[in-house]
């Protein structure tokens, strides 16, 4: 799909003031996320041969499970492109995750 410059990223200050829950930590290894309902609808917003852009105006619930195992139901707050073929996706917890729930470096 291809993006429309107001789809771009938000600058570093906006994404900030909007973030909640305390500081990011690194971590390694593999994030899954499930996603129990196939399919959403939204209004749309343009398309083009390549794609199509549409906002959805339901949550787009999801499991996550971290790399330590601990798992959280949470909902897709953002989708952007990062690389060539690769896109990042934030997920706000249902729950906020413990301090013993976190995941170590490198877990």
């Amino acid at each position: 799909m291809t993006m429309g410059k107001s789809e771009g990223r938000s600058s570093a200050k906006g994404v900030d003031e909007r973030r909640r829950g305390g500081d990011r930590l690194p971590v390694s290894g593999v994030v899954t996320i499930s996603m129990p309902a196939l399919a959403f609808e939204g209004p749309s917003e343009n398309v083009s041969r390549d794609g199509v852009y549409f906002t959805a105006k339901q949550n787009l619930d999801v499991e996550v499970t971290l790399p330590n195992g601990t798992t959280r139901k949470g909902h897709i707050m953002r989708v952007g492109a990062v690389r060539d073929g690769e896109f990042g996706i934030a997920v706000r917890f249902a729950e906020p995750l413990s301090q013993n729930d976190l995941p170590n470096n490198g877990a």
